[in-house]
This record gives C-alpha cells, structure tokens and sequence, in this order.
C-alpha cells in the first residue's frame, strides 16, 4: 500500500475496516425468483393511485444526465432520465417481444404498418395520442 502512495492512517482505515467485516454482519443475499421480470413492471403496486399524483419524485444516480432525450442519449444515464419524460411508440416484454405502448399496433408489413423493400414504417397511434 506504501508503495501506491498510501498514507499510514489510511492504511490502518483500510486493514480496520477489512478485518471488521464478519459473516454475522452481513447482509443476507434476497432470494432469486425463477421468473423472469417478476414484480419489476414499472406499474407494480400502484393500484389505486392516480398517475403524476403524489408529491416530488427523487432519483438518487451517479453521474448526471447530459441530454433528456432518450432518442440523443449516450447512456444509461440519459436514458433513464428521459424516459421518465417521455413514452415511447414501442417497448419490449419480458420475453424481449415488441409491444405496443402509445402505437396502436407494432407495425409490420402484414398489417401494412412495415413497407415491403424496408424502406418506411408508419405507425398508427391509439386514441388521444398526438
């Protein structure tokens, strides 16, 4: 550690904190449901509640985002910002299938929503989505 640049006081935090560590005093692992996804749908325990209700939300990150859009995002970061802003025509599932959020339907060239050479999609949104 002297060798690093290490001073004497902070070597001795490191050994004491190192040796301080016992099986009594740690955490114990949560259990790892066989279920893929389960309980981590964004709307899980929100029943009953109305949405944009309930106060001011905080969001406790590492390192700030740099843009709010997740369409210009350079990261996790940005996209975890933005997407509490904005919703998106599509999602996946849990089995990483194409879902419809704010689109009517996932486009796709039996639906006409998909152009035959790939050239343009064109999306049908749900009611009262400009």
């Amino acid at each position: 550690a002297a060798v690093l640049g290490m001073s004497a006081s902070a070597i001795s935090l490191v050994v004491n904190n190192a040796t301080a560590q016992t099986p009594e005093g740690s955490p114990e692992a949560s259990p790892v449901s066989s279920e893929p996804l389960t309980g981590m749908r964004p709307d899980a325990g929100t029943e009953g509640q109305t949405r944009g209700a309930g106060g001011d939300l905080r969001i406790l990150v590492p390192q700030a985002a740099s843009a709010l859009s997740v369409h210009n995002a350079t990261g996790g970061k940005d996209i975890a910002a933005g997407s509490i802003i904005s919703e998106a025509l599509l999602d996946y599932d849990e089995n990483a299938i194409l879902v419809a959020k704010l689109a009517a339907v996932v486009p796709s060239q039996e639906n006409g929503g998909l152009a035959a050479d790939l050239s343009s999609v064109t999306f049908s949104l749900l009611p009262d989505v400009l």
